[in-house]
């Protein structure tokens, strides 16, 4: 018994009806050839012209479909070749889960703008994230801003490095050339 299908994402889709079977098995396959096409064998006898033929007109159908298909693809998305590249950057571990909770904390969410937020923040419940900040609050720098302190943790929990010859070239470039004072 020939079953007529293609595998889509692993499951098996029939060519005759473009309905899904959950496995790829024989018995699978067979019982929903039975049950959903009892009348195939009779109006296709097996190995014959007929059947051949429809054979061949059910993968004609699907290939013009999959043509279709992608037609509509490289329209959609014909410059996806000019996008860029993302970064993507990765956290230190815990630091994620962390920030999601601190985010979704409705007690703190409220305080947000308070001028001591980080002083609400519980450090026995947040420890990745307190111990970054005495990093950053070290005896060298008492005197930081709560904006600061935002900018440091932000760049505390990120894996970004900058590049520091080319932030080295721009402030040479800018103390050759000073701009004259008015």
């Amino acid at each position: 018994m020939i079953f007529l299908f293609i595998l889509v994402k692993d499951k098996p889709v029939f060519l005759i009806c473009h309905q899904a079977a959950a496995l790829a098995k024989k018995g699978n396959l067979e019982h929903h050839h039975i049950t959903s096409h009892p009348k195939f064998s009779e109006n296709y006898p097996p190995k014959s012209a007929l059947q051949t033929s429809k054979i061949s007109e059910d993968f004609h159908t699907m290939s013009c479909h999959l043509d279709n298909l992608r037609a509509e693809f490289d329209r959609c998305f014909h410059e996806m070749h000019k996008m860029e590249d993302i970064e993507v950057f990765s956290l230190p571990n815990g630091v994620d889960m962390e920030i999601i909770e601190l985010q979704n904390n409705t007690e703190l969410q409220a305080r947000a703008n308070d001028s001591h937020f980080w002083g609400l923040v519980n450090r026995e419940k947040f420890l990745v994230l307190s111990s970054c900040m005495k990093i950053i609050k070290s005896k060298h720098r008492t005197c930081l801003t709560d904006k600061h302190l935002s900018d440091c943790m932000r760049l505390c929990v990120s894996n970004y490095e900058p590049n520091y010859s080319a932030l080295c070239d721009a402030a040479e470039r800018t103390m050759n050339n000073p701009t004259p004072s008015l």
